[in-house]
């Protein structure tokens, strides 16, 4: 029987599990597989691992970390980025020879630098980061990986047979996946979730700091609620972020600070150029956001692995190497 062990059962970690297990169930017409695949949970939170259990979204949660992996074709590490350092270095000792171990931290160059640092060589890592809203659902979901584009950054030295059993992975959840330069992802990633929320808590503590905020209680549904929405992430996610990326958190804020200094000198002025200027400002801004709602596909110059077009032979047409 082949094993698949998701270390991390929050609701990315669960949600897996759930997808996973429809695909593994489903008819084999449909892209599943009737060969034997168990899914292994493990989480240090014992509370997650029972609730992963009522879900059925694993098989096994087993009471340690070295059971959990003991037997894994593949390995999926889902725990925050804060981490992820620890969570390596105890992986690190357990996992046998051929082992293939993915992650789904956004921070993508941090991941792969820890893996140099911490695994030893004959661990085959393959970074991963799926292209969730970073408030997204609470709760685990079978769909939420569904259309979703998983982006995977193989480490120098992987082995082939291990990115195509992730890629493998990736497709099995609903996902899609695709291979960006670390770099550029995690910039992308900067500007599409850091700055956002940056963007939101700035905004609350600007709202929030002028006269008769208390009488605008009654408009809690109105546009501003939605822009600060992310202002209400937990604390600590957010200054993870910042720790993570500071120069492009600087970066990035920069350059918002900039767009607005414009925007407030357009506004300030009062005279036909500056109003036909402030027009184009707002069309502009129009324009970009209905283009980057309506993306081409992902491309990047990165040779694709070859993948056979079972997902079930890339889960088990001999990829994996048995142990002695």
């Amino acid at each position: 029987m082949e094993q698949i062990s998701v270390i991390g059962l929050g609701p990315a970690g669960a949600s897996i599990g759930l997808a996973l297990k429809r695909w593994i169930g489903a008819p084999e017409a449909l892209g599943g597989s009737r060969r034997a695949i168990e899914v292994i949970g493990f989480d240090f939170d014992t509370s997650r691992q029972k609730a992963a259990t009522r879900l059925k979204a694993v098989d096994q949660t087993p009471w340690n970390l070295r059971q959990a992996v003991r037997d894994a074709s593949l390995v999926i590490l889902t725990v925050p980025a804060t981490e992820e350092r620890r969570a390596l270095e105890e992986l690190a000792p357990l996992l046998g020879e051929d082992s293939v171990l993915t992650d789904t931290s956004p921070h993508k160059q941090q991941s792969l630098a820890l893996a140099s640092e911490v695994l030893p060589a004959h661990v085959s890592f393959i970074a991963g980061h799926p292209v969730l809203p970073i408030d997204h659902m609470r709760e685990p979901s079978v769909d939420l990986f569904a259309g979703v584009t998983y982006g995977l950054f193989p480490a120098p030295r992987a082995e082939q047979r291990a990115t195509e059993l992730v890629v493998g992975f990736v497709q099995a959840i609903g996902a899609k996946p695709y291979f960006p330069d670390p770099a550029e992802h995690d910039a992308q990633v900067a500007a599409t979730t850091m700055l956002p929320a940056l963007t939101a808590v700035a905004l609350m503590h600007t709202a929030s700091g002028g006269a008769g905020w208390r009488d605008l209680s009654g408009m809690a549904t109105s546009d501003l609620a939605e822009l600060t929405r992310l202002a209400a992430m937990p604390p600590e996610e957010l200054a993870g972020m910042v720790a993570f990326s500071p120069d492009e958190a600087v970066r990035w804020l920069d350059s918002l600070i900039g767009r607005l200094g414009e925007l407030r000198d357009l506004a300030g002025r009062g005279d036909t150029e500056a109003a036909e200027r402030l027009l184009r400002f707002f069309a502009d801004a129009q324009s970009a956001r209905e283009r980057w709602l309506q993306p081409a596909a992902p491309q990047n110059d990165t040779p694709r692995p070859s993948i056979d077009s079972h997902i079930n032979r890339l889960f088990l047409g001999g990829l994996r190497r048995r142990r002695d």
